[in-house]
């Protein structure tokens, strides 16, 4: 037993005096570092996602142009060249309406909905 304690007395994290004036201000100190990393990290969380949010931003507004650019050339050039009859055509619009509602509601559902910032404390 006396060769625990011994060992016990020598261990890296246990000072001579727990109490004493120095390793309070040692724990103050890493406390203060600790909140700043914090800050830190929760500053460049919100930028990432600013800039994840733009960019996603940009992609669906290409993405559903050129969706709907599509679906209007096939509507006006529809009697000429490609001859769909009105049931293809209505699919054609419902799926596409459909389509873009989802691109919406899925990719900004996370992005735009704000608690991945309220969660961090």
């Amino acid at each position: 037993m006396k060769d625990i304690n011994s060992a016990m007395g020598r261990m890296p994290d246990q000072s001579g005096t727990p109490n004493s004036q120095e390793s309070f201000e040692r724990a103050e100190f890493q406390k203060k570092e600790f909140l700043l990393d914090l800050e830190t990290a929760k500053i460049s969380r919100f930028i990432a996602n600013t800039t994840l949010r733009k960019q996603m931003s940009y992609w669906a507004s290409a993405t559903i142009s050129i969706w709907l650019l599509i679906v209007a050339y096939i509507l006006v050039n529809n009697n000429d060249k490609f001859c769909l009859s009105d049931s293809v055509l209505n699919t054609l619009i419902t799926t596409t309406t459909v389509n873009v509602i989802g691109i919406i509601l899925i990719c900004f559902r996370d992005l735009f909905n704000g608690k991945s910032e309220i969660t961090i404390k």
